[in-house]
């Protein structure tokens, strides 16, 4: 229950996006002695799952055939 508490707390503060490998360096460095076996499974029973990367937005399209940018000087 204890090392639950640590891993919730250390998962909120990341903003959801710590996954057992990242989490289990993080409470190693704050002493607690943790696998990462471990880790994983009381993040998967709890339900905690690390927030996927957001993707960027294409801004351009490459179907219109021009130029990209508009060449300088014209």
């Amino acid at each position: 229950m204890l090392l639950m508490a640590h891993i919730r707390s250390q998962f909120v503060m990341s903003h959801e996006t710590y996954d057992s490998p990242r989490m289990t360096v993080e409470l190693q460095e704050d002493g607690i002695e943790v696998g990462s076996r471990r880790v994983a499974r009381l993040m998967r029973d709890n339900g905690l799952r690390a927030l996927p990367k957001r993707r960027s937005k294409k801004t351009t399209g490459s179907h219109q055939g021009g130029p990209l940018y508009p060449e300088p000087g014209l």
